[in-house]
């Protein structure tokens, strides 16, 4: 059984249904990470590394992100999501430079209003960045207790979903140290099995 397969059948014991599949995607083959290898684009300046908060000290609903966190009362489809999907891309708020915050924020007022009302289904990750998702929901699963499992796994979604607006596919440098900074954030919160207020 492949990683994924395992970790849906251990979703499926823990909660009893499968609503949350979503938030584990397929694992890309090496013919579309191989393909992903010349994509250049611009990324989102960051921070220097030392003005990145510690994930234990984390705030996302205050400062300059509370603007990034969107929250859906009701909705069809994976309108459940997006509260933890949207505080999970705020993550990525907290280490980029301010004049980056309005593209960011443009894109998740774009992104998640129509996931809000069940129009539209959580966007894609890009595929370099799926396996990381994967292992940090192999942790969540673990860790989280049922209740809170959704939410943390949505977080854990939307963190690598906005994690390519800083972490290209050829990344290195402070590119590199933000995924491994992405990571210990998903580890951090997945361990405690809440997201970051």
């Amino acid at each position: 059984m492949t990683l994924r397969g395992d970790l849906i059948e251990k979703l499926l014991v823990k909660t009893g249904n499968e609503n949350m599949r979503p938030l584990l995607p397929k694992l890309p083959t090496d013919d579309v990470l191989e393909a992903c290898v010349g994509w250049e684009y611009p990324v989102l300046m960051t921070l220097p590394q030392s003005r990145w908060p510690a994930p234990m000290g984390m705030s996302i609903v205050f400062g300059k992100t509370q603007g990034l966190v969107f929250d859906a009362e009701g909705g069809i489809g994976q309108a459940a999501f997006v509260s933890g999907l949207s505080r999970g891309a705020a993550v990525i708020g907290t280490i980029i430079a301010t004049e980056s915050m309005v593209t960011l924020q443009e894109i998740l007022s774009k992104t998640m209003p129509p996931i809000a009302i069940g129009d539209k289904d959580i966007p894609d990750v890009a595929p370099w960045l799926v396996r990381p998702l994967i292992e940090s929901a192999a942790n969540i699963i673990e860790k989280a207790d049922t209740l809170n499992l959704r939410d943390v796994l949505a977080f854990n979604y939307g963190v690598y979903w906005a994690a390519c607006a800083i972490v290209p596919p050829q990344h290195s440098g402070r590119q590199t140290l933000a995924l491994e900074w992405l990571q210990a954030v998903t580890e951090y919160f997945g361990s405690l099995g809440i997201v970051p207020a």
